[in-house]
């Protein structure tokens, strides 16, 4: 197991740089194993998965960080003395399952704060990714100090580290990530910070996502070939599920966009989605989709550009319409 994660990790490596070359020039290739849905973990997901939530960390403030004079408005990395980190092996066992661990690395890729599956219908292995959100810097990480399980929860303790405000840091927007792959999934899973604040289950690492016809409003913001929406629907209890993605076109210049995940969850109110949207950079536009009488994809090339833009909305008209 241990010589294939080393496999994973130098494609995964290389694939990236890769990735960070090729962005705008063809179609992005995915660069991880085929992934498939846990129901169990999707029913166990918290109710409130906002990533700037005041109730999720004490240590998420809304205060900005600095590396040097760069200020990270997004910053959630912990910054109280946490203690001692306890050293794990690159590999061991806990309970009854096997554990390799790759250390922190940039992801490549901008995703929520949180934890993210990887799985696979060929083993029961899986790799959790444990990604410490989108960093307007270099200089971050995310590491984990201690693996716990107590049938039937594993609970997963990572610490989020800031760059020192006099670190040298590359000034270009970085994703901290690290991976624990285990010999199977447990019936639960925990990730909390070592302030005992817990990370939240984002869903599936790098998933493609297909937004339906259910969904009440699309927020979105971008140019070029990178477009960031989040997409909302609305619950039968009034409450609102978000979903995060990431449009990028499958060439330069191409009508098609592929859409994937990037993370998810739920918000009491619209105010709370736009507070969300705005992190995710997609908080500029709002559409709100034609009534559709069936289940197909309704095709807006048929109708005229007009139509289609009396369909966007302000943010202001999406918090105060009847949604």
């Amino acid at each position: 197991m241990k010589k294939n994660l080393k496999s994973f990790v130098l494609c995964l490596t290389v694939s990236l740089a890769a990735a960070g070359m090729l962005v705008g020039c063809g179609n992005q290739a995915s660069i991880l194993p085929e992934i498939v849905t846990i129901d169990t973990l999707e029913e166990e997901k918290p109710a409130n998965d906002s990533t700037n939530s005041a109730e999720k960390d004490a240590t998420d403030n809304g205060q900005t960080e600095t590396a040097g004079e760069i200020l990270d408005e997004n910053s959630t990395a912990e910054s109280e003395d946490t203690g001692d980190v306890k050293e794990l092996g690159e590999t061991g066992t806990v309970g009854d399952f096997e554990y390799i661990l790759e250390g922190s690395m940039d992801s490549g890729f901008f995703l929520d704060r949180g934890w993210f599956l990887m799985a696979s219908d060929e083993t029961d292995e899986v790799i959790l990714a444990i990604c410490s959100g989108k960093r307007s810097t270099g200089g971050y990480s995310i590491e984990i100090t201690d693996i716990d399980y107590k049938d039937p929860v594993m609970t997963i303790t990572v610490k989020e580290n800031s760059p020192a405000p006099d670190t040298v840091v590359t000034e270009a927007f970085t994703c901290p990530i690290c991976y624990i792959r285990l010999s199977s999934l447990p019936k639960e899973v925990k990730v909390v910070t070592a302030s005992g604040a817990e990370l939240n289950f984002q869903g599936n690492y790098r998933e493609d996502f297909e937004a339906g016809n259910d969904y009440i409003a699309v927020l979105s913001d971008g140019a070029g070939e990178i477009i960031e929406k989040t997409y909302v629907y609305k619950n039968d209890d009034g409450t609102y599920r978000y979903v995060n993605v990431e449009a990028i076109t499958e060439s330069w210049g191409s009508t098609k966009w592929n859409e994937t995940l990037v993370g998810s969850g739920t918000a009491a109110t619209k105010e709370e989605i736009v507070e969300i949207a705005k992190n995710h950079n997609s908080c500029g536009s709002v559409f709100y989709p034609f009534e559709i009488n069936d289940t197909d994809d309704y095709d807006y090339t048929i109708i005229s550009y007009e139509e289609l833009q009396s369909h966007y909305i302000s943010v202001e008209d999406f918090l105060n319409g009847d949604f």
